[in-house]
């Protein structure tokens, strides 16, 4: 398995969640033989990509320790991002805080446009709502 290829699997925490569910249950089948065996699990229960990082039934062990590592930056954003959009959000995440770095999105209509950002301690709100506010401290 190459080192940090389950990482780019992990753009989201959804993507994280799915990806935890299906080791689950590849440990649960590990020891099956059959319908419910590890072979049939890997082929018909996960997602391909899964299925790709997946050598033998001692990598599951290793892709756990992965996730361990996994962090999550929150992105709050006005609307509902598009995959394109999350897929570029993530590439510019993971090229400067790195790879391991996933995306919690949540939706906020009140910023009306921008983003909140919330990282390992550091919170900034680049939102149009946050800036009106500023500046409207200014004139009251």
């Amino acid at each position: 398995m190459q080192n940090d290829q389950i990482y780019s699997e992990i753009i989201t925490r959804e993507d994280f969640q799915v990806l935890t569910n299906e080791l689950d249950l590849l440990e649960k089948s590990a020891y099956k033989i059959g319908e419910n065996g590890f072979e049939e699990t890997l082929k018909s229960s996960v997602r391909e990509s899964t299925a790709a990082l997946i050598t033998d039934k001692s990598v599951i062990k290793e892709l756990r320790a992965k996730l361990d590592k996994v962090k999550f930056m929150e992105l709050t954003l006005a609307f509902d991002p598009s995959s394109k959009l999350l897929n570029k959000i993530s590439s510019l995440v993971k090229s400067s805080a790195g790879p391991n770095v996933a995306l919690d999105i949540k939706i906020d209509k009140g910023i009306i446009g921008g983003a909140v950002i919330a990282y390992n301690g550091k919170y900034g709100d680049f939102s149009l709502s946050g800036k009106l506010e500023s500046i409207l401290k200014n004139y009251a």
